[in-house]
This record gives structure tokens, C-alpha cells and sequence, in this order.
């Protein structure tokens, strides 16, 4: 779990400076969220910070982000492991609604909307968990069309 909290630090910090500010972060973050899963493959919240790790890079293109040595990052990735968090933990609200704006990204409309359409029906547990409901519900009206 040590290596999960340290991980979630560093990711709020690169969130925080700007994730191009602040290189050295999103790759210990990366390095950090893989050794916690090996060491405990069960953790959802590993799972769930590498998901948004690959998914926060991948906002900028691969070959801007290949010479500072982020080009491992994909959306594809970070939906692999929402899915994963998402499995382990699956009445955890942001985690649902951080899968279904990556796979927004992706086009990949249908699943989104899986995942939107639960969160209606999950108990609050998390303080933001308001406010992550009115997103859910914005995103939803804005998929009617698609």
C-alpha cells in the first residue's frame, strides 16, 4: 500500500504543476503503481491510479510525448486497468466515470454508457460523490446523440 500512497502523491503533484512540469512524477508514479500491484494484485487502487496515469499522458500525442520518455502511455492501457479497479471494486463511482471518459476518448460510446448508467445506483461513498453524479448525468445527455 506504500507504494500505492506514494503513487497517488505523485500523481496529485504532477496533476497539480502540470504533468510536463513535472516528469519525474508521472514516471515514479507509473513504476510505483506496477511494483504495488505485483507485490498485491488485488489492489484496486493501483490498478485505478495507472489507469489515470496512462490516460492523463495520453491527453498529449505519442510523438510529443516520446523523446521525454512517456511513450508508453495509451487510452487503451488505462481502460485495461479502470476495468481491473473496476472488477475489484465495482461500487466505486470515480473509478466508472473515469472508464467511461476514456473510453469516450476511444469512441467507444456503448461502453461508456455501461458504466454511467450504473452509477445512479451506487451508494455514496466518497465526498465527491455528488458531483461526480452531475458529470455522469452531463455525459449521458451529451451521448444521447452518439
Amino acid at each position: 500500500m506504500a507504494y500505492t500512497r506514494r503513487a497517488i502523491a505523485d500523481g496529485r503533484i504532477a496533476l497539480f504543476k502540470g504533468v510536463w512540469s513535472a516528469l519525474d512524477y508521472v514516471k515514479r508514479a507509473r513504476a510505483d503503481c506496477e511494483k504495488a500491484i505485483e507485490l498485491d494484485s488485488i489492489n484496486n487502487a493501483a490498478y485505478y491510479v495507472l489507469g489515470r496515469t496512462h490516460a492523463k499522458v495520453s491527453e498529449k500525442p505519442r510523438i510529443v510525448r516520446w523523446p521525454l520518455g512517456l511513450g508508453w502511455a495509451s487510452l487503451e492501457d488505462a481502460t485495461t486497468n479502470y476495468e481491473k479497479a473496476i472488477s475489484l471494486r465495482p461500487d466505486f463511482i470515480m473509478y466508472r466515470l473515469d472508464a467511461a471518459r476514456a473510453y469516450i476518448e476511444l469512441d467507444e460510446y456503448e461502453k461508456a454508457k455501461e458504466h454511467l448508467s450504473v452509477i445512479s445506483l451506487l451508494p455514496t461513498q466518497d465526498e465527491d460523490d455528488d458531483q461526480f453524479r452531475r458529470e455522469t448525468k452531463e455525459l449521458l445527455e451529451s451521448l444521447k446523440q452518439k
